[in-house]
């Protein structure tokens, strides 16, 4: 059985690697392709870091207390706030999804500007907990990507609820 430093170890070789294939430069996204609904292709990249953010949402199902290691959340969060992944970043946005990570709610929400991830960090400021975006995720209420309008009825719900006094 795997102990915790060995997860952890996995973890931090895991996002160097992310790290490593993330462009130097940011590229702009591929045509749109009409296999995939009209939206721009994925870069090989874009798959490579996304399957390595997979990888860790698995290790830290091993050990959850992880999700708690704030060197591990700056490192997860240094990759979800990395534009130049593109769409590969989609996990790492996902696994801050924690009230222990609600610190960094603030930085993630300056991604809602991102197509790329913004129905992403919707979902995740949601299951963080953290309040005070509503103004912002009002937007998405028109937004013409079902699951992102869901997220975003979703969040103001909850919101405006949090936010009413007892």
């Amino acid at each position: 059985m795997p102990t915790s430093e060995n997860i952890k170890s996995e973890i931090e070789r895991l996002l160097a690697k992310a790290r490593a294939l993330t462009p130097k430069d940011f590229l702009d996204p591929l045509p749109p392709d009409e296999s995939l609904g009209g939206v721009p292709a994925w870069r090989e990249f874009e798959h490579q870091i996304w399957a390595i953010g997979e990888d860790i949402r698995r290790l830290l199902l091993k050990n959850p207390r992880l999700r708690s290691d704030v060197r591990l959340q700056v490192g997860i969060m240094d990759v979800a706030c990395d534009r130049r992944a593109h769409r590969g970043r989609q996990p790492f946005v996902m696994l801050l999804g924690y009230r222990s990570c609600a610190g960094y709610s603030g930085r993630l929400a300056g991604h809602l500007d991102d197509s790329f991830v913004n129905g992403h960090v919707i979902s995740t400021l949601y299951k963080m907990r953290a309040s005070g975006h509503s103004r912002a995720i009002r937007a998405f209420l028109v937004s013409k990507v079902t699951w992102v309008r869901d997220e975003a009825k979703r969040y103001l719900a909850w919101d405006g609820a949090s936010s009413k006094p007892l």
